[in-house]
């Protein structure tokens, strides 16, 4: 079974780790941890990080969370229209 499920068997895989899973050798599955969105300082850390491999592209500041105003914007014209022949 161990060669088979080292040779891609799926099926000798999946009954190679539940056997382990049985006999106490594997823990249960991690639950997935949620991410922390970036803050200020994960920003420096990747600004000094990328200045000292080489990455001459400076890095944008992450957006605003400021509303943009309302009404400041006018709808694109119809004014191109095609005519079909």
């Amino acid at each position: 079974m161990t060669n088979d499920a080292v040779s891609g068997n799926a099926r000798a895989q999946a009954n190679l780790i539940a056997l382990a899973r049985s006999l106490g050798l594997m823990g249960e599955p991690q639950e997935a941890t949620i991410a922390e969105p970036l803050t200020a300082d994960d920003l420096a850390l990747m600004v000094d990080f990328l200045g000292r491999h080489g990455n001459l592209a400076e890095p944008t500041p992450p957006e605003s969370t400021d509303k943009p105003e309302i009404g400041g914007v006018e709808p694109p014209s119809n004014d191109n229209k095609e005519t079909k022949a």
